[in-house]
């Protein structure tokens, strides 16, 4: 394709996280640096990728398709290029996300940075669009869920992460050129998109959950996420959540008024306004042409965290190998937002997987019935625990090795350390039920497959035997017969 077209195509790139690297602490060199990310290694060896400022008050003319990462607090002037962009026909592929768990600013503490804002939004041009992303709302999905390691490395547990998922065919829209090829996306927290009432834009999805989903609080996971809460917390909702969709139809402009006033920045009040462009383009109340934009709720999914793993020896890197289409998904869309096409269907490589679905349907389901034990036991040792402790307080401080209880406080004692021991004891059999649960349901499987099935094929090729002899007898009897 490159030969036959040799000039790229040009893509903007305009992004509030460092997806093309940093420069971190100066003083400390290479070391430093924090490289890009892969994603944008592989664009730009098919496109001129042209990086954009978050602050930019125009779109280059030779930008032909913009890529928009995790928008923050995007000014109106850029709001209204982005906005006069599409409407122009320019191609849009956008990030947006509830809660980006990437989005951790450099030199702030880890702590400190759980308390700044990390969601992404364009409601002001998405409502003129006629499309919505869920405010506060993340999508879980039992089925699709990614099975995490929890607990302590003497006891570790297998629990499914509901917010992360890891999305197969089922879940993406075969016939579209995009996803039609691909195999498998992974998503972490993922938002929620909607078309608002009255729109007159069509939403197409491109990737959804599942039926066995859920809308949850994104502050389930701002702090610490606990997969097994979660898990106990998920209802399903027998309805799938677009996660990704491909946006088409005639729109109105986000700015009716025309361009807004300049702003100075309230850090640079004296800042001076930028110089106007040589030949303005004329204010666009309107698209010409039916829109093309494609909305992705999810900006962590561009990370490499989510989509690769780095083969090493030693400190020596030997490559990067993907566990996941993410990256094929993004050069798909901005090669079909583009024009381009031809390289879509050759992206994906196909991977061929037939699970037991009955049987992962009846684990799973043990796990959320042993889960929901596990969790009621849980809250109810850490009660009984609390209660010993504030009674244990009450001894006096002088000579606790030796006070004295009454008798009510000593049998109060006795009685919730009973509790504690029969409650661990009850967690332990929760736990060992549901793993002879799933070791029964093995052992019945591998006897239907190992035993049972060939005993039947032996019993039938048996009476077939049998039958054939039984005819052949009954034929030649006539015959000896009229010897």
């Amino acid at each position: 394709y490159l030969l036959s077209d040799p000039p790229r195509k040009t893509v903007g790139l305009m992004a509030s996280l460092p997806i093309e690297g940093s420069m971190g602490n100066p003083m400390l060199g290479e070391r430093g640096q924090t490289p890009a990310w892969q994603i944008v290694t592989q664009l730009k060896e098919v496109f001129a990728v042209r990086t954009l400022a978050p602050d930019a008050a125009q779109i280059p003319d030779d930008v032909r398709v913009l890529m928009l990462v995790h928008p923050k607090n995007l000014s109106d002037k850029t709001q209204y290029a982005i906005d006069q962009f599409v409407l122009r026909g320019g191609r849009l592929l956008v990030f947006v996300d509830p809660w980006c768990d990437v989005d951790l600013p450099p030199g702030v503490p880890p702590m400190q940075a759980m308390g700044i804002p990390r969601n992404s939004n364009l409601t002001k041009l998405f409502d003129a669009w006629g499309v919505e992303m869920l405010e506060g709302k993340f999508a879980a999905d039992r089925h699709a869920a990614i099975a995490v390691s929890v607990g302590t490395p003497a006891r570790p547990e297998s629990v499914d992460f509901v917010a992360w998922l890891r999305l197969d065919r089922d879940n993406l829209d075969r016939s579209d050129s995009i996803t039609g090829t691909l195999q498998q996306m992974d998503m972490y927290i993922p938002g929620i998109l909607q078309k608002k009432a009255g729109a007159t834009t069509d939403l197409l999805p491109l990737i959804q959950t599942g039926p066995e989903s859920m809308a949850m609080d994104v502050q389930a996971v701002q702090f610490m996420p606990d997969p097994k809460r979660l898990l106990a917390d998920f209802k399903p909702s027998d309805k799938r959540l677009i996660l990704a969709a491909r946006l088409t139809g005639k729109v109105k402009s986000a700015f009716p008024e025309g361009k807004p006033p300049d702003k100075p920045t309230p850090d640079k009040p004296d800042q001076p306004k930028e110089a106007p462009p040589a030949n303005p383009a004329p204010h666009l109340a309107e698209s010409a042409e039916p829109i093309n934009v494609i909305i992705v709720a999810d900006a962590d999914m561009l990370h490499d965290h989510f989509w690769i793993q780095e083969a090493r020896y030693g400190q020596l890197s030997l490559g990067f190998h993907k566990v996941a289409d993410n990256g094929d998904f993004v050069i798909g869309a901005l090669d079909n937002l583009s024009g381009s096409s031809d390289l879509i269907n050759i992206r994906a490589r196909g991977r061929f997987s037939r699970p037991f679905a009955r049987v992962q349907q009846i684990q799973k389901a043990a796990e959320q019935r042993y889960l929901a034990k596990q969790q009621e036991l849980q809250t109810r040792l850490q009660q009984t625990e609390s209660k010993l402790t504030d009674l244990q307080r009450q001894r006096p401080e002088a000579g606790a090795a030796d006070a004295i209880l009454t008798p009510e406080q000593q049998a109060e004692i006795e009685k919730f350390q009973k509790e504690r021991v029969a409650t661990r004891k009850e967690l332990r059999e929760v736990q060992h039920q549901l793993n002879q649960d799933i070791e029964t349901l093995g052992a019945q499987l591998k006897f239907i497959n190992i035993g049972l099935m060939p005993l039947l094929v032996g019993i039938a090729a048996v009476g077939l035997s049998a039958y054939r002899v039984g005819r052949r007898r009954t034929a030649r009897a006539p015959a000896k017969a009229g010897a």
